[in-house]
């Protein structure tokens, strides 16, 4: 094999020399050197004879030295191209980046109208680029599903109408019973929890005139009764306008509250109204104060101990003695005496006897 060194400066191979001297002391051992004939005494010169061994190795070398100039010359050209792809690569990508951002950027920003051009239909937007393609049309189009509401102006009287016809909150209504009855929040809460107990409480209310008396029959014999017999307020056999018939008549004496019980278990058994049951059973309260006073005259008459025990009890504990006298009074008169006047001609006339 023979042996080559770069010539750096003429860019190809060239025999090395230690190489090129072990070859041509091996191609003279084997070929005889033919030495040229001496020259003749006024000869002319001639030409220096090549042998054979020379003549190839030098065609040899310029072959060699032609075929690695040739493999230099087409690695630059190749890196020269695979170099000049790659910007040309780079600056396309380049390009493409920088565009798609300008498409974005346009599409979100509005863009200026053109003079003389129409502007925009409403709801559509900026034209993008290409806007006259088939494509662009479709996409500025709106969906055929798409409803565009019409903006609803509501006014302060309509919102005002509003509420009003909206529901009290129970809280609300526990609030304004407090306020506008004087009930304790108690009471208040119990009545203003339900609404259509609520509602049959101010109708009692509102045609008796009194909102204690009517909360304490709406929670007390009203709603005993209906849970009892698993009635709502609703289906009451006791109308609210009757309830509060009942209730005036025991504001202004007419019956005592033990009458009204009566009248009430009357009502319920759907024999009239208040009125009509107390003129139909007697119930009428005894009101007139003559006739009371001679009542109490006769109880006392009637009951001297009791009197005398009366008069010789200390004072702090006389009043415990007055349920026996207001029991002889109230079955004298049938249960029909005022209670309340009852107690008033009672005391006196038992102070007048001290």
């Amino acid at each position: 094999q023979r042996a080559y060194v770069l010539d750096d400066r003429q860019h190809r191979r060239v025999p090395s020399s230690t190489h090129a001297a072990a070859e041509d002391s091996e191609t003279a051992a084997r070929v005889p050197t033919v030495s040229p004939p001496a020259a003749q005494a006024g000869s002319a010169p001639t030409a220096s004879v090549l042998t054979p061994t020379a003549e190839t190795d030098a065609v040899a070398a310029a072959a060699s030295g032609a075929a690695e100039d040739t493999l230099l010359v087409e690695i630059r050209a190749h890196l020269c191209r695979t170099t000049v792809a790659g910007v040309v690569c780079l600056g396309v990508m380049s390009v493409a980046i920088v565009g798609l951002v300008a498409a974005l950027l346009s599409s979100t920003a509005p863009s200026a109208p053109v003079p003389g051009a129409s502007p925009p239909a409403a709801g559509l937007g900026p034209a993008p680029v290409g806007h006259n393609s088939p494509r662009a049309a479709a996409e500025r189009a709106p969906p055929s599903h798409v409803v565009t509401l019409q903006p609803v102006i509501v006014s302060d009287e309509t919102i005002e109408q509003l509420r009003r016809s909206m529901p009290e909150l129970p809280d609300a209504r526990q609030a304004r019973f407090v306020e506008q009855y004087g009930l304790s929040e108690y009471d208040a809460g119990i009545l203003g929890s339900d609404a259509p107990m609520a509602a049959y409480f101010e109708t009692v209310t509102d045609q008796s005139g009194n909102a204690k008396l009517a909360a304490n029959w709406t929670m007390g014999e009203l709603a005993g009764r209906l849970n009892n017999e698993d009635i709502s307020i609703g289906k009451s056999p006791v109308s609210a306008e009757q309830l509060a018939g009942m209730i005036a008549r025991i504001a202004d004496n007419s019956i005592s509250g033990k009458m009204a019980k009566q009248v009430f278990e009357a009502m319920w058994a759907g024999e009239g109204s208040a009125d009509e049951i107390i003129e139909a059973r007697g119930l009428k309260q005894v009101s007139d104060s003559g006739a009371l006073e001679q009542i109490v005259a006769d109880v006392l008459a009637a009951n001297q101990a009791m009197v005398d025990d009366y008069i010789n009890t200390d004072e702090a504990k006389r009043k415990k003695k007055l349920g026996g006298f207001m029991g002889q009074i109230m079955k004298a008169s049938k249960g029909q005496a005022n209670p309340q006047q009852v107690n008033q001609i009672l005391l006196q006339k038992l102070n007048e006897l001290l």
